[in-house]
């Protein structure tokens, strides 16, 4: 005899729970993510490669701009330099105390100074970056009786000028007076005041060590000019060109 099911009895339906719906969407969402950054995903070793790239192209370009900032003060250091050197060399105007010197050779031998000229824009007047010698160039005219003329003649060349006879250019004129043009040469060099005649060597070849650099500002600094050979006269006796 099978048994009977009431007919007011309710079977409970087949139910899923919760826990189980939220898994499934956990898994899902999961596989979404993996498939929308798995294609990036094989992008991160090429990126990386290129990160390390950037970063070193980056630490060159660093360097290189330290290396011109560098140089640029390098360069600024010895354009002061330079400026200094050419400020120094004596110019037409800055005229060497030789002027006031030659003026009163002239007036000890009774001659007329009709013309004192200088005359340094032949490029004589130059100093290379290892020498601390030069030359200036000076046009005199004088007039007198010969045997004056002789007697200054003998005081200037026994001087610091070095006298060009072949240059010389006589006038006669009433009287018994001569008029002579006489071109001269200075040298001098650059010494340190009240130190002898010991020589500052300034060589621009060095000014990267900063300690050289110091001593070659110093040497600037106090450098001063005389005349490079003894005198009868007195003149170039340490006379520096005025500054």
């Amino acid at each position: 005899m099978k048994p009977t099911i009431p007919s007011n009895l309710k079977l409970p339906r087949p139910t899923v729970k919760r826990s189980s719906l939220v898994m499934i969407s956990l898994w899902g969402a999961s596989i979404i993510v993996i498939l929308i950054t798995y294609p990036l995903a094989k992008k991160i070793p090429q990126l990386h490669t290129e990160l390390n790239a950037t970063r070193a192209d980056l630490a060159k370009i660093k360097e290189t701009s330290a290396q011109v900032r560098q140089l640029s003060g390098q360069l600024n250091e010895l354009t002061l330099k330079e400026q200094a050197l050419t400020r120094a060399i004596p110019d037409s105007g800055n005229a060497p105390v030789i002027f006031e010197q030659i003026q009163k050779v002239a007036t000890d031998s009774a001659v007329s100074l009709n013309s004192l000229n200088y005359t340094g824009e032949t490029g004589q007047n130059k100093i290379t970056s290892t020498s601390t010698e030069g030359s200036v160039g000076l046009g005199i005219v004088v007039s007198g009786t010969f045997e004056r003329l002789t007697k200054f003649l003998e005081t200037i060349e026994n001087a610091s000028p070095i006298l060009t006879p072949e240059n010389l250019n006589l006038a006669t004129s009433e009287g018994g007076e001569v008029s002579m043009s006489i071109p001269l040469t200075a040298d001098f060099l650059i010494v340190p005041p009240l130190s002898g005649d010991k020589l500052i060597q300034i060589d621009l070849s060095l000014l990267n060590s900063p300690q050289t650099d110091a001593a070659t500002q110093n040497a600037l600094g106090r450098q001063e000019y005389k005349f490079n050979v003894d005198t009868k006269s007195g003149i170039g006796k340490r006379d520096p060109f005025v500054r």
